[in-house]
């Protein structure tokens, strides 16, 4: 996010800075100027990859967990299996409210 945010700045300072130039001289310096941005919006799209990928496997390794303490529980494989496939928001991972949702059956 920072990086983000400090591209955007140095894009509007260039940006700045180019408006400056005297004609025959941003005309030389425009190539630059664009090679610059596109760096800076590569760069950026780089960060939002891994943001995303490390975010996919945030939630595989949640999942994974609570599959392998599913397995481990002494509920019947059925119990398992619903418990399994039901979506669940924080506390509900695991635990006694697992348990409790498995009595609730």
């Amino acid at each position: 996010f920072y990086m983000s945010l400090h591209h955007h700045h140095i894009n509007q300072q260039l940006r700045t800075w180019f408006s400056t130039l005297p004609a025959h001289s941003a005309d030389k310096a425009l190539p630059l100027l664009q090679d610059l941005v596109d760096c800076c919006r590569y760069m950026s799209q780089a960060l939002f990859h891994a943001f995303d990928t490390s975010c996919h496997l945030s939630a595989q390794s949640i999942a994974m967990r609570r599959l392998t303490w599913l397995q481990m529980s002494d509920l019947t494989f059925s119990v398992q299996t619903v418990l399994a496939d039901t979506p669940c928001k924080g506390d509900n991972l695991f635990r006694q409210h697992v348990e409790e949702a498995a009595e609730l059956m």
